[in-house]
């Protein structure tokens, strides 16, 4: 295969794939326990860790930090849900293709396994 250059074109760089905040809702019958992972650009990393009652809602909020008088902004790596030892999920969120501040998920059961949708 031979690509030709020109100095009329640039190469395509695609966007990052970044989500910044989430809302977990839970819509199973039984509290559940959800951890975020935020990274950062110079793989700085956090986790935030809730459980969150059947029904019920958590919005874990954008973070950022301060380094040389620049702020940069953690973006969220993976979320782990788990219900007790039994039943877990983990998602690196594949579905955001750009920057996205927030997106919402939804926590559901089905023939006893854990899901994680976005809505």
């Amino acid at each position: 295969t031979t690509f030709v250059s020109s100095p009329f074109t640039l190469p395509m760089v695609l966007p990052p794939r970044h989500l910044y905040s989430a809302t977990i809702r839970n819509t199973t019958s039984r509290p559940i326990t959800v951890s975020v992972t935020y990274e950062s650009i110079n793989n700085r990393k956090r986790q935030e860790t809730e459980e969150i009652a059947a029904g019920k809602k958590h919005k874990f909020e954008r973070r950022s930090f301060m380094t040389e008088g620049a702020e940069y902004a953690y973006n969220i790596s993976s979320i782990k849900v788990r219900r007790g030892n039994a039943l877990s999920i983990n998602s690196s969120a594949p579905y955001v293709t750009s920057p996205t501040n927030h997106l919402t998920f939804d926590i559901t059961e089905r023939n006893g396994s854990l899901r994680l949708r976005s809505t």
